[in-house]
């Protein structure tokens, strides 16, 4: 058996984030755009127009906003946060809530959101790939009594019973 080097390792693990994000990225354009799962629920405003100008009249803040607002000061008592709860549960029941997710105005660039998603994409799979290795570290050390880090160094080695004798290298 050949025994590659740390650079060989690292470089099959650099390109393994890159190809899965990359099909990634290509399953979620095909979600969205070839089958219908980007518009599914989706529904667009009626007499938009009153409410966009209602809104840029109102909250002059992007962020994240909750309808019907919960009414709690700083520092609020446990007695004043249950009322608090109890009012809004109240103005839920008599009328419409949700949440808003708001921009007053909003410099978008396509391209920029495409290549966002790509790195964003490329990045969990990486950081996928990490925590299955450490789940099997986990799952092997119940399995053949291998100690990861255990000995001070960086690799694991199960196989200690007759086993295959797999290596994982972890973080």
């Amino acid at each position: 058996m050949v025994r590659q080097t740390k650079e060989e390792i690292m470089g099959k693990k650099l390109l393994a984030g890159v190809l899965g994000g990359i099909a990634f990225f290509l399953w979620s354009f095909i979600a969205h755009d070839v089958l219908p799962l980007g518009t599914t629920g989706i529904k667009n405003v009626p007499n938009e127009n009153a409410m966009l100008g209602a809104m840029k009249a109102s909250i002059p803040d992007p962020g994240l906003y909750f309808f019907p607002a919960l009414d709690i000061p700083p520092n609020a008592t446990r007695a004043q946060q249950s009322a608090a709860m109890e009012a809004r549960m109240q103005k839920i029941a008599g009328g419409p809530s949700g949440f808003l997710v708001y921009h007053p105005s909003w410099n978008f660039s396509f391209g920029k959101a495409l290549a966002t998603e790509l790195g964003t994409n490329i990045l969990l799979v990486r950081f996928s790939r990490q925590l299955h290795a450490g789940l099997y570290l986990h799952h092997c050390h119940g399995i053949c009594g291998c100690r990861p880090g255990g000995c001070g160094h960086r690799e694991a080695r199960c196989g200690g019973n007759g086993q295959s004798g797999r290596s994982v290298e972890f973080f």
